[in-house]
């Protein structure tokens, strides 16, 4: 009776070892896939030159892996996970300031400020209340 305890525990302790790899693998190329189309979106609207979207794309990718880890590691902590992921977004947008010029990072932000109202939006219409202004 207790060896068999024993081998269900290990069973499963190895299922859920399994179960996190398979999520890590399954958020590397979701991770990767919205940082190329956030950097093909910016290339379009803030019409970046080639040495701007080699740069962006570096920058968006080590922004969405980071997101995505720290979603990963921080899933049951949402307070945490919150502080973590606008603190990578403030690294995002200090780099972006960096790579962009004036006018491109004015329009960066426009567009950052539009995406963050429409979410707002959507957000009041699947819950039911009004969005925050």
């Amino acid at each position: 009776m207790k060896n068999r305890k024993i081998f269900i525990g290990c069973v499963l302790g190895i299922m859920m070892f399994s179960y996190n790899i398979s999520a890590q693998e399954r958020n590397a190329p979701v991770a990767e896939e919205q940082s190329n189309k956030m950097t093909e979106k910016m290339v379009q609207t803030l019409e970046l030159d080639e040495a701007q979207e080699q740069k962006v794309s570096i920058i968006n990718g080590n922004m969405t892996a980071g997101i995505a880890k720290v979603k990963e590691q921080n899933s049951e902590d949402r307070e945490k996970a919150r502080a973590e992921v606008s603190a990578i977004w403030d690294d995002h947008d200090r780099q972006m300031k960096e790579v962009l010029s004036a006018e491109q990072y004015r329009k960066y932000q426009e567009l950052k400020a539009e995406r963050r109202q429409n979410m707002r939006k959507k957000r009041g219409k699947i819950l039911g209340t009004p969005p925050q202004d």
